[in-house]
């Protein structure tokens, strides 16, 4: 700007300040306010710090976590003896005499004195310290408010009625609202909004109070709010929490007759709500409607419902229904990606145009469903680690191989958990091959996995969390493990033994069920190995041979 001639403005300033500081650079946002001074001080240029910059820096502060460090911007700004009834926003702090002649700068009001914050700065501040939990500086904020000139508005009284519901201060929360009613009548902006009557619905639904939230809802009617999709979606989550499925259902026909039209986060809860209660045949109904409302553009595409579906699917024990819908979304995806290709490559060389019909279809089929993300794999791949059908762990590798190379999509801890679970099949010993998976086979998946992990980056120690797990339940599913448990057992013993011994020597109490271990309900008796622990445990005493013990 400089170099060019132009000079910048508070507007110029701000602008960048409120940027860097949505972004977390809290640096870079103080580094600016101070060199808007400089440069209004060195070249004339009107770019005091105003309210403006004032507020984004307080909000930038909130944003770091830095809530001390925010109040102290707040009381820079009070203890100037301004106040937001006094200054506007947007008044430049040099033009209009507030800069001090002598004062030093600090770090927190370098070379200017600071402008007010206007309602906008004590929202952040208030909200900051209501999410934290500090609910006590935050209702004093109100006091504060209005000790500088700045009106509490609906924000504010939402931001503290979040946290009061949030900390399960139900009735704090309840008094809020009344007051926001009562002073709503002669102040518009202390009026309730959709936003607070749904921060309302949502506490109520949480507690259980059903009827309580449904009352409100009459409350925004009579008030001469229409209850928007996010309000109803709230109240369906309550009937679904609830265990009424019927009422949900006729609220969503309500709905269709009467509107507000639902959305995807309104079938995703329907279908949840359907596999939780055993009813996947609505389920699928509820998705196949999603599909086609996708299809007509009248919906997003959502992963969300295809994940619901998928667990849906999952709860009610159909989890080849859960299969073939990732398989074709699968086949859909490679059919796409080869028609394009191929037509991209005859579309070089002059032979056509118009995109191959096959693709179109297979483009329709993406459209209708929500791609798979971590989350749809994980609730497949820990399905099939429970499954006892034989081919489960050579699924389970499929798919984990699929999700990779097709989707690209990166395993969580929870997803690995379960890959690896599915190839060892910890859950029973006794049918160590249940999987079809011999244990070289199964080794040899772990590391193809462990190796994968290692690709993309996983440090050391959250790699072996998810392999000691592993590599001791496939010991337990060949034996091994079971007769190191014996060796440990047995070292334990002859130790306690020798302990033993010492203590008879002077006199003390031997008691033979203690050293064996048969007072124990697991005393080794029936492990693999046993025969072995009597006959070593015995000849290496020496004191006690076969006859001895007759």
């Amino acid at each position: 700007w400089l170099v060019r001639g132009l000079a910048p403005d508070s507007r110029s300033y701000n602008t960048l300040i409120k940027g860097y500081g949505q972004a977390g650079h809290l640096e870079v946002t103080l580094a600016l306010r101070a060199e808007m001074a400089a440069v209004a001080r060195t070249t004339g240029a009107r770019c005091w710090p105003n309210s403006v910059t004032v507020n984004s820096i307080i909000g930038a502060t909130v944003s770091s976590g830095d809530l001390d460090a925010a109040l102290r911007l707040l009381d820079d700004a009070e203890r100037s003896g301004a106040t937001a009834a006094g200054r506007g926003r947007g008044v430049d702090a040099g033009a209009t005499g507030n800069r001090v002649p002598g004062r030093r700068g600090t770090a927190n009001c370098p070379l200017f004195m600071p402008a007010p914050a206007t309602a906008e700065g004590y929202t952040c501040v208030l909200t900051g310290l209501a999410s934290a939990g500090r609910m006590k500086e935050a209702t004093a904020m109100l006091e504060r408010m209005r000790a500088a000139g700045v009106r509490p508005n609906a924000a504010h009284y939402t931001a503290l009625i979040s946290g009061c519901m949030a900390r399960k201060r139900y009735d704090d929360a309840w008094t809020l609202f009344r007051s926001m009613q009562a002073g709503g009548q002669a102040a518009p902006k202390l009026r309730p909004n959709h936003v607070t009557y749904n921060v309302m619905i949502t506490g109520e639904c949480k507690r259980g109070y059903l009827s309580s939230a449904t009352g409100i809802v009459e409350q925004m009617r009579e008030r001469g709010l229409t209850p928007d999709t996010v309000t109803l979606n709230v109240i369906m989550q309550g009937m679904v929490k609830a265990g009424d499925l019927s009422a949900a259902l006729a609220l969503l026909e309500s709905m269709d007759r009467n509107g507000p039209q639902p959305d995807q986060t309104t079938l995703a809860v329907l279908i949840g709500g359907c596999g939780h209660a055993g009813e996947l045949g609505t389920a699928a109904e509820l998705f196949d409607r999603s599909r086609r409302g996708t299809a007509r553009g009248d919906l997003s595409r959502d992963t969300v419902i295809l994940n619901a579906f998928l667990k849906a699917c999952v709860q009610n024990g159909d989890v080849k229904m859960a299969l073939d819908l990732v398989m074709d979304i699968v086949a859909a995806t490679q059919e796409a990606r080869q028609q394009l290709a191929r037509h991209k490559g005859q579309g070089a060389k002059g032979q056509g145009d118009s995109i191959p019909k096959e693709a179109v279809a297979a483009a329709a089929v993406l459209r209708s469903v929500g791609a798979p993300d971590v989350v749809s794999y994980s609730t497949l791949i820990r399905a099939l680690s429970t499954s006892p059908n034989p081919n489960a762990g050579r699924r389970a590798i499929a798919l984990y191989r699929e999700m990779r190379e097709i989707f690209n999509i990166k395993p969580d801890r929870r997803l690995v958990d379960a890959i690896l679970t599915a190839v060892v099949n910890s859950a029973d010993e006794k049918r160590p091959f249940i999987l079809g998976l011999g244990k070289d086979e199964k080794e040899e998946r772990i590391t193809e996995v462990l190796a994968d992990l290692r690709a993309l980056g996983w440090a050391d120690s959250e790699i072996e969390a998810s392999e000691l797990p592993a590599r001791t339940a496939l010991a337990a599913t060949s034996g091994e493990l079971s007769l190191a448990t014996v060796e440990a057992r047995r070292r334990q013993e002859r130790t306690q033994r020798r302990r033993e011994g010492q203590r008879d020597s002077t006199g003390g109490h031997r008691d033979i069920f203690a050293e064996k271990g048969w007072n124990k309900v697991d005393s080794g008796f029936g492990g693999p190995g046993r025969m072995k622990w009597w006959s070593d445990v015995e000849g290496e005493e020496g004191g006690e041979g076969k006859g001895s013990r007759g």
